[in-house]
């Protein structure tokens, strides 16, 4: 079975008048897993924050925004 970050990863081109597909590198598919990591531990650590503090927390959430778009970068790069 494909791992998640190699099939969304994947491009498919067509070269005369056949699909081929081109898997994503080692480098690609682990920046994506990082990146995923790295936002649901923010997620929980602002979700913490709000609990105990009782407030928002901006510079976390720039952190998350950021790193969502490197995510779309990722991508839509591929």
């Amino acid at each position: 079975m494909k791992s998640i970050a190699k099939k969304i990863l994947t491009r498919t081109i067509n070269v005369h008048d056949e699909v081929v597909e081109v898997p994503p590198s080692l480098r690609a598919q682990l920046l994506f897993y990082f990146s995923t990591a790295c936002i649901v531990c923010l997620s929980i650590l602002e979700a913490i924050h709000m609990i105990t503090l009782g407030s928002w927390s901006s510079e976390i959430f720039a952190v998350i925004s950021g790193l969502i778009g490197n995510i779309v970068g990722i991508i839509v790069g591929k």
